[in-house]
């Protein structure tokens, strides 16, 4: 088939490379001159595992061309996938101005039978609106199927998600936009879900409110399991072997974070709240993660006894999440805002990150320069590397002696062994504080 992706950004930029490995001709447009000319040379804007290959691959059989040319890629195609951002505005709601923009181009240069593909996160009843105004156009040259079928890719395993989904989701109206899905998706070994438009719509929305629920539901009871002195992960275990609850989305940790699940959060809650509907689950869902960095802030607080001013504490990891470089809405921002605030000194690593927009974080090229004369030390983002960190040079570099383990990376019993040998205090989220006084006790 001759697609056309519009937007580059990192579901555009995945699908349109991955569609173009099965063997449609795809056309990946954008505005930026710069971001084509780099994608043109097979510079990515961005890590993802796989995808450079792929891409390389792509532009080397021809199946993978870049444009900055809008016209072009929307008469080049039969199908053209809609891949825009939908940030957030101030007030939560969902920003459709690229949407709008790209549609008005659609409008303007089509010709004839078009398949448009909406994959882009909009507010449920946007694709009803989308046909609505193409068939307002008098006389017009074409005719134009509008179809919803959302994206469930995960940051740092995009590629895997795309060829191996649970479930592909189309949103349509009509028998020739089912054939043309299908078309489209040949080589998938995956079941087509159909449904209508705006059903669609609300299961992006709904599935990952629900996935961000269970984030937050796991960190409530994680701080009941420090109150009665249990391990949080033996319990999301218990609770996971459940197949009616399943293991997946129950770490209990700093919170979400990223592109998606707080600007969908914001934007299903705004839509309910149009319509009547309180939703105090999203409420609550969202109150309890803006509560997780506090916590940790607290944590190191009551474990020195004194004020954090001057003090100076490493933040290892400060992405949203391991096998990315993507820091937006990261839980590493909430916490250094609020270190900051309270006076400390703050130095981090990161294996993926070289910019970070809090000037005052000074960043390190290597963990162990990160943590030397730090009083503390908080696992921010569970890097497998990190599994592998060696406690003796931590130790010695270190000034003080407190771990702080935003994401339960180490088990309670390797860490009673480290903390008998070096001495630190090790605490953690849902577990019990493990301290040479504890583990004699």
């Amino acid at each position: 088939m001759k697609v056309s992706v519009i937007g580059t950004g990192y579901v555009g930029l995945v699908t349109g490379t991955c569609l173009a490995s099965l063997g449609h001709h795809v056309i990946c447009a954008d505005s930026c001159q710069e971001k084509i000319d780099g994608l043109i040379q097979g510079e990515i804007p961005f890590w993802e595992h796989g995808l450079e290959k792929l891409v390389e691959d792509g532009l080397s059989k021809g199946t993978l061309t870049f444009t900055t040319d809008l016209a072009l890629a929307i008469r080049s195609s039969d199908l053209i996938l809609l891949c825009v951002g939908t940030p957030s505005l101030y007030n939560g709601e969902a920003n459709l101005s690229s949407l709008w923009s790209v549609i008005s181009q659609v409008e303007k240069y089509s010709e004839g039978r078009k398949f448009l593909v909406v994959k882009s996160t909009v507010p449920i009843g946007i694709g009803d609106e989308i046909e609505y105004k193409l068939q307002q156009k008098e006389h017009a040259p074409y005719v134009i199927d509008v179809i919803s079928n959302p994206e469930f890719l995960r940051e740092g395993s995009g590629i895997h998600d795309f060829f191996n989904p649970d479930r592909i989701i189309i949103g349509s109206h009509s028998p020739e936009s089912r054939n043309v899905m299908e078309t489209l998706y040949d080589g998938i070994m995956a079941p087509l879900f159909y449904c209508q438009r705006k059903e669609a719509e609300m299961i992006k929305y709904a599935s990952n409110s629900f996935l961000a629920m269970k984030i937050s539901y796991i960190n409530m009871i994680a701080s009941l399991c420090e109150q009665v002195e249990t391990d949080v992960t033996i319990v999301a275990e218990g609770m996971g072997s459940d197949s009616r609850i399943g293991s997946a989305f129950l770490q209990a940790g700093l919170g979400y974070g990223g592109s998606c699940f707080p600007k969908d959060l914001s934007a299903f809650w705004n839509q309910a709240l149009d319509r009547g509907e309180e939703f105090p689950l999203l409420a609550a869902t969202q109150w309890i993660n803006q509560q997780q960095p506090i916590k940790v802030v607290e944590k190191i607080q009551n474990n020195l006894g004194y004020s954090l001013k001057g003090i100076k504490i490493a933040l290892l990891g400060l992405t949203f999440k391991p096998m990315t470089d993507d820091i937006r809405e990261a839980p590493s921002l909430s916490l250094s805002r609020l270190l900051l605030k309270e006076g400390a000194d703050i130095q981090a690593y990161d294996p993926f990150v070289r910019d970070y927009p809090i000037k005052e974080v000074q960043l390190f090229p290597d963990l162990y320069e990160a943590v030397a004369n730090c009083d503390v030390v908080v696992f921010v983002t569970e890097w497998p590397s990190f599994r592998h960190i060696l406690w003796d040079e931590v130790a010695k570099q270190m000034k003080g002696n407190l771990l702080i383990d935003g994401r339960n990376i180490f088990p309670l019993n390797d860490m009673k062994n480290i903390v008998d040998i070096y001495g630190f205090i090790y605490d953690s989220i849902g577990r019990p504080l493990i301290s040479r006084s504890s583990y004699e006790d």
